[in-house]
């Protein structure tokens, strides 16, 4: 699918990490430069010690696009004469891949830009035109790049820097998230719920919280609620007709004690009675 250019250049600052929107896309960005370093310094690895500095990246002055374009033709040569990218230099990898996608990219084809990668390259004209024969014939001269195949490859680099960045840095930012998903409309679905879930969990939270404060204040002098608790105690402590009545236990134990009572007084009251019924009729009254 074709976006437009305007498009394409916010989305490469975002995922390539160029920062605000108003830098131009005039030299490749600190996190890409060293991906791109390590990337054509692979195959020296366990070969040689040559190896490509990341501020040999950064200061070419180059478009982004250029160094996604040399990246793919780094694969065409890795699949096609893997013996090539080992006998030169990653720095003169880097700088032939480079000067081949920027000549395919902007149509640069004049001497004075010949001059000026071999000037950068630390080489002569005529050794950059023999390097450049090498790299196109060891690549079968296979420069087109279709557009499905660039934004696979820009798709591939902006995961594998989200991934750095995130990994670096501990967490991912929203851009990095939906790298790592296959499409934006999963992305934004899966931000949709994530966002009413946090929102839920918060408002379940301070329910919680307002509940148990609510409780905790609610027996300390001078509240509204600990007001109303403690008038209504004592109109119901003053009403007479809330006194307790005595049980049925109590009402009987009384009886009890009374009808004992009589019966002493009776025993006492008889002086003709003799010892022997006044200790029976104690033992009676006990």
């Amino acid at each position: 699918q074709v976006i437009d250019h305007e498009e394409f250049l916010d989305r490469i600052k975002k995922t390539l990490y160029y920062g605000s929107s108003k830098v131009r896309c005039t030299k490749i960005s600190r996190p890409l430069a060293d991906y791109a370093a390590d990337v054509f310094s692979e195959t020296h690895r366990g070969h040689s010690l040559s190896r490509l500095n990341f501020a040999t990246v950064g200061n070419l002055s180059v478009t982004p696009c250029s160094l996604i374009l040399a990246m793919i033709y780094l694969d065409r040569l890795n699949a096609t004469d893997p013996t090539f990218v080992r006998r030169v230099t990653p720095s003169e990898l880097f700088i032939v891949s480079m000067m081949v996608s920027t000549k395919f990219y902007c149509g640069y084809d004049e001497d004075i830009y010949l001059s000026a990668w071999a000037e950068y390259g630390n080489m002569t004209p005529d050794q950059m035109k023999a390097l450049e024969l090498e790299f196109l014939d060891a690549m079968n001269w296979n420069a087109y790049v279709s557009k499905h195949d660039f934004f696979e490859k820009l798709k591939a680099v902006e995961k594998v820097l989200a991934k750095r960045q995130g990994l670096t840095r501990g967490w991912l930012t929203y851009t990095e998230l939906i790298n790592f998903l296959p499409s934006f409309a999963m992305a934004k679905q899966l931000i949709h719920y994530s966002t009413v879930l946090a929102l839920s969990y918060t408002a379940s939270v301070m329910t919680i919280a307002g509940a148990f404060l609510l409780a905790s204040n609610l027996h300390l002098p001078g509240n509204l609620l600990y007001r109303g608790s403690s008038t209504s105690l004592e109109g119901s402590s003053s009403n007479p007709l809330s006194s307790p009545q005595p049980t049925g236990v109590d009402s009987r134990l009384d009886h009890a004690t009374v009808d004992d009572t009589n019966t002493l007084e009776d025993c006492i009251s008889n002086g003709t009675l003799a010892a022997s019924q006044i200790k029976t009729a104690l033992k009676d009254c006990e």
